[in-house]
């Protein structure tokens, strides 16, 4: 972002925030467009988001929220607002996905004006919209089927990492050769710094053998770039896209998934096999609560499996 850009955007955080200040003052409460265009000001404003998450953030805000609740005095935007919202836009295509990056996007907003003392606490966002049976734990037949019909190498090995690490996928992307010490081929282990993970935490896991081996293939011809997974264009950077090569080997191979799909699934076998949930947890900074709440079904369905 230019430097005439990023000046704009502070003298509209600062007007912005005049504006508040002001109503404030006056014992009046601003309007949720107020609101949402500051902080939508000191989001595009952020050096440490990517392009894309701007974007999808700023197209919520004007073409989704603001019109829906722009209007109203902050303090009056209940779940009641939220539902009728929602009960306009969910019979229409592509309902789901505007109800779950709409209401991220709102949820946001709201806690950023409860954290500055604009309202005293935030309306509950009710999920009438939940889908079902969203993720799933994959075969290993449905897996290597659709590493097969992977097109492009970088992306075929990148598919098999995320299968047996079970670690994010964008922080697999960011991983560099110099996070791995290479004890053995088949003993190796990366250190994930804080600055590359979701959580900000740093840790460090010990590498599937297999994938140790398969990197230290790569490693000992001489890559090119520092990233495991560079850039197709741009080597020096690491790769930032994966979706369209997984909708394109899922398409071939005629499966239904989403790449999250294999971190499930990996962590649904772990618990299955018998691995402590604290130490799956900390291999994949997560924690136990988060894997009994959304991997619980799907490991209840592993088992049952098992057992038929």
């Amino acid at each position: 972002m230019d430097t005439q850009k990023v000046r704009a955007i502070q003298r509209q955080i600062a007007k912005l925030t005049a504006s508040l200040t002001q109503a404030a003052d006056e014992g009046s409460v601003p309007t949720f467009e107020e609101v949402a265009k500051k902080h939508l000001a000191a989001k595009l404003s952020s050096p440490g988001l990517r392009p894309a998450t701007k974007r999808s953030f700023e197209y919520n805000v004007r073409c989704h929220l603001l019109p829906a609740f722009g209007a109203l005095p902050i303090d009056k935007l209940t779940g009641v607002n939220w539902n009728e919202w929602v009960a306009k836009v969910r019979s229409t295509p592509g309902s789901l996905t505007r109800f779950f990056n709409a209401r991220k996007a709102l949820t946001e907003i709201l806690n950023a004006a409860k954290d500055e003392g604009v309202i005293e606490r935030t309306p509950k966002l009710e999920n009438p919209d939940e889908p079902k049976n969203v993720g799933r734990v994959l075969e290993e037949s449905e897996i290597l089927s659709i590493i097969r019909n992977t097109t492009y190498p970088l992306f075929k090995l990148f598919f098999y990492v995320l299968w047996k690490t079970g670690c994010r996928p964008r922080e697999i992307l960011k991983w560099e050769w110099s996070f791995i010490q290479w004890n053995e081929p088949g003993h190796s282990w990366i250190e994930i710094p804080a600055r590359i993970s979701k959580t900000v935490r740093a840790r460090k896991i010990p590498l599937n053998p297999d994938v140790s081996k398969a990197l230290k293939r790569i490693f000992d011809k001489g890559p090119s770039s520092p990233f495991v997974f560079p850039n197709r264009k741009h080597e020096g950077q690491p790769q930032l896209s994966y979706h369209g090569a997984w909708r394109t080997a899922c398409t071939r191979a005629g499966i239904s998934a989403v790449p999250y799909d294999l971190r499930r699934t990996f962590i649904t076998r772990a618990a299955a096999a018998g691995a402590p949930l604290l130490y799956v947890a900390k291999l994949l900074d997560t924690s136990v609560k988060m894997i009994e709440a959304f991997y619980a079904k799907s490991q209840k369905e592993v088992m049952e499996g098992i057992v038929a």
